[in-house]
């Protein structure tokens, strides 16, 4: 009875630590909350074309890469608030944050969009690069990159 107890014992004080390592590993850092917050309220932003999020948020060096080649900050800005683009939805998933150094940090991830520019779909996935750099307390994006994602298959390829 009492080599039961034990066992039991034992059992239950695995369980807990891996269901206690298990709920640690899903647990977000408060730096990847904090950036990727930062990146939904930009994307929000493109949705509103609402600049003077852009304006408040970017780091005044910042740049951006993408179908039209580098951009600088002001040009990013007017390419967000003048272009012609219609943004139904959009979510970002598979949010990771390398961080570089003590106020530099790299996070990546995919954004799904249902969203039309100047009449034509644009592509449903990006994959996404943006560093970001510490000033003080607040962290602002000084590089922003997307690259189309290539579409996955469903189809099933066994017959």
């Amino acid at each position: 009875m009492r080599r039961a107890t034990h066992l039991f014992t034992i059992s239950l004080i695995m369980l807990t630590l891996a269901f206690g390592g298990t709920v640690l590993l899903a647990q977000k850092s408060d730096l990847e909350t904090t950036l990727t917050d930062t990146e939904r309220q930009l994307w929000n932003a493109w949705k509103a074309k609402d600049g003077a999020t852009f304006e408040k948020t970017l780091d005044p060096n910042a740049v951006t890469m993408g179908d039209k080649g580098l951009m600088d900050r002001a040009a990013s800005i007017k390419e967000i608030t003048t272009q012609n683009c219609q943004v139904q939805n959009f979510t970002l998933s598979d949010t990771k944050v390398t961080q570089i150094d003590k106020d530099t940090a790299l996070l990546t991830y995919k954004a799904h969009q249902d969203a039309t520019c100047d009449g034509k779909k644009i592509p449903p996935t990006v994959n996404v690069s943006t560093v970001y750099e510490k000033h003080g307390d607040k962290w602002q994006p000084v590089f922003h990159q997307e690259s189309e994602a290539p579409e996955t298959s469903t189809a099933d390829t066994t017959k």
